[in-house]
């Protein structure tokens, strides 16, 4: 399927609401992990820990059929490739939002 016609003007409508959505996305989200990081991290690896321990007696908490098959039909190329200004606009402010918030 092609593409749609750009339109010479440089005024796309999708490209300025993805790239408010991700500063915004990005700075909240930023700001959560600084607020949360350090028990976040602790609640993570805890429940990382025990789902080890768990899986080390048998007992699978994960199911791993259904993650490989998820793994599977997942289109990463099309991850990598859709909404850039988004994914740019988000990581610009996440990151700014770290060094300065």
């Amino acid at each position: 399927m092609a593409p749609p016609p750009r339109d010479r003007s440089g005024y796309n409508p999708t490209v300025y609401r993805q790239v408010s959505t991700g500063s915004f996305v990005g700075l909240a989200v930023s700001l959560c992990v600084s607020r949360f990081g350090k028990s976040l991290c602790l609640i993570l690896g805890a429940l990382m820990l025990l789902v080890e321990t768990l899986a080390r007696q048998g007992i699978d908490v994960l199911p791993a059929g259904k993650i490989k098959r998820w793994a599977e039909e997942v289109d990463v190329r099309g991850l990598i490739l859709k909404n850039t200004p988004f994914k740019i606009s988000f990581g610009a402010a996440f990151i700014m939002a770290s060094i300065y918030g």
